[in-house]
């Protein structure tokens, strides 16, 4: 399989699993289910704070990268 290299890690995907320095990893949720999961759940925070200013905090480590998803939504 054809794959990349980051931080000497090669990495090597098919759709159903990633290969990461050695290890393979299958997949478990699907990017869409979770697009899908996020739009709704923005929706969900748009219908119950619609006339409110919502402040997003995040604290965990890798977790700016799903409030960008859902602030995007």
């Amino acid at each position: 399989m054809k794959g990349k290299t980051i931080d000497n890690k090669r990495i090597v995907k098919d759709g159903k699993t990633i290969q990461v320095a050695g290890k393979t990893f299958e997949l478990y949720i699907s990017k869409e289910v979770i697009a899908r999961r996020v739009g709704e759940l923005s929706r969900e925070i748009n219908r119950d704070f619609e006339c409110r200013t919502v402040v997003l905090l995040c604290v965990l480590k890798g977790s700016f990268i799903f409030a960008a998803d859902l602030i995007r939504c």
